[in-house]
């Protein structure tokens, strides 16, 4: 699919790059990623090539694509996916191994957490509507 430069089916090819950087298989994830971009640049490369990058412990990369998708365009799992992903960054810090914070660490009332929940319910009323 990747070698011929046919046009391949849209669908196929996003689900055979959301396995490729689910099974960590980086080199195939970034051609179909770049495949994905030529055949229709999308949120869903963006966030694909999000993911990617944070399993590569790339995390200011990682928050600088993020950042850069709009979660109210998204339908509602993206939108939680891309703000599920953003929240660990901001949680952890910029440290990649999980973390546990107490109450005091500067997490504050308004955390990443907190702020998740209010736009996954906020979107979910929204959708409802």
């Amino acid at each position: 699919m990747i070698e011929t430069g046919t046009t391949p089916d849209l669908e196929a090819l996003l689900e055979a790059t959301r396995l490729a950087v689910a099974s960590a298989d980086g080199a195939a994830a970034d051609a179909l990623i770049e495949r994905l971009d030529t055949a229709r640049p999308c949120r869903e490369a963006q966030q694909l090539r999000a993911e990617l990058s944070f399993r590569r412990g790339q995390v200011d990369q990682t928050d600088e694509l993020l950042a850069g998708i709009d979660v109210h365009e998204l339908e509602p799992l993206a939108a939680a996916i891309v703000l599920r992903r953003r929240a660990t960054i901001a949680g952890g810090g910029r440290s990649m191994t999980p973390a546990v914070r107490s109450p005091t660490s500067g997490v504050g009332t308004d955390s990443a957490p907190s702020r998740i929940a209010s736009e996954i319910s906020r979107r979910s009323l929204s959708h409802a509507a």
